[in-house]
């Protein structure tokens, strides 16, 4: 079962933070993005864990079958995604090319 703080989680917060970086850097040219970018977090929910940034959810992981969901409203799921090592490897591949993602 995966939780909150399983590295592969992590690891993705840290491809999704990442992802934002160069659209970030090219309309606040003066301000860092560490500083200033919603800081992105993962939730241990019941069936759930919840991928925020800052106070906003954005997706759902299934804790047990690691199937990633965009949401419609905070906790419900909307529309499957991928599995969660699909998405690190759609977000690894993005962040190599500098190209962003919308996740909804």
């Amino acid at each position: 079962m995966l939780y909150a703080n399983h590295p592969k989680v992590q690891h993705f917060l840290t491809l999704w933070h990442e992802n934002g970086r160069a659209s970030f850097k090219r309309r606040y040219r003066n301000l860092d993005y560490d500083a200033e970018a919603y800081r992105k977090f993962a939730r241990d929910r019941k069936k759930y864990i919840a991928l925020d940034d800052g106070p906003s959810g954005i997706f759902l992981v299934d804790r047990q079958t690691e199937e990633v969901w965009s949401i419609k409203a905070y906790g419900v799921p909307k529309r499957t995604l991928g599995t969660l090592d699909a998405l690190i490897a759609t977000y690894t591949e993005a962040n190599e090319q500098n190209r962003m993602i919308h996740p909804n």
